[in-house]
């Protein structure tokens, strides 16, 4: 739980108009919401991701400099890697281009001044070894929809009226969101902790708990003796 659940919404980046202040004030707290044109990651999230939250998600403060292990889905962002630089470019493309590029080794130094060694998912295999897509994502989903139908129940009229904005509902996914983050945490611990093992992330390096590593669809996994393999004997 030290990090909060980041909601990305389309629309302009920053604080916005007046409307936008208001509506902000109204989110639930336990939650990060930022805006942008196309409501995805990119470069520049990330990276104020790791500076505000992920820098202070660590059970050790920051003077002790303790290494960190992140896992992150592999793409463009993530991998720090943008666009192939094309043979000929507009002065708007070349701009948008090199402030990425700025962008891109900012990130780099700051996962290098975390000590911070990235685990990169390849492609594919999301499914079955990116901790969130196994286990949490599925039931943060069951817990969200379980408070919109919820919800519905008490406002049917207001509901089938349609009379909410885009901005009543970005407040109600903010509330159902931390409240179903929570929820998790709290009553499913003991299975988040499992599947961190299951998929080899936290895995105790002597070897002694390699038999927790239960892959989907792979059955007949044969785990070889990291000491030997370290050693070169293997």
């Amino acid at each position: 739980l030290r990090c909060k659940p980041l909601l990305i919404f389309k629309g302009k980046p920053g604080k916005g108009d007046s409307r936008r202040k208001a509506e902000h004030l109204k989110y639930h707290p336990g939650v990060v919401v930022i805006f942008n044109e196309k409501a995805w990651a990119n470069t520049s999230n990330l990276l104020d991701w790791v500076k505000n939250q992920y820098s202070m998600a660590s059970a050790y403060p920051l003077r002790d400099n303790e290494p960190r292990f992140l896992a992150l889905d592999s793409f463009a962002p993530h991998k720090n890697k943008g666009k192939k630089q094309q043979k000929s470019e507009s002065e708007a493309v070349k701009r948008h281009r090199l402030i990425e590029e700025k962008l891109q080794q900012e990130l780099r130094d700051t996962f290098t001044n975390l000590k911070v060694t990235l685990s990169l998912i390849p492609g594919g295999c999301t499914a079955y070894v990116q901790v969130l897509d196994v286990l949490i994502n599925k039931l943060i989903k069951g817990y969200i929809e379980e408070y919109e139908d919820l919800w519905i129940e008490e406002n049917f009229e207001v509901w089938q009226s349609g009379k909410w904005s885009v901005g009543d509902r970005r407040i109600l996914l903010t509330h159902w969101v931390a409240q179903a983050f929570e929820r998790v945490h709290l009553e499913h611990k003991d299975a988040i902790i499992a599947c961190f093992k299951s998929v080899g992330l936290s895995l105790a390096v002597d070897g002694t708990e390699d038999h927790l590593l239960k892959v989907r669809d792979c059955l007949d996994l044969t785990i070889g003796d990291w000491k030997q393999v370290v050693d070169g004997t293997d």
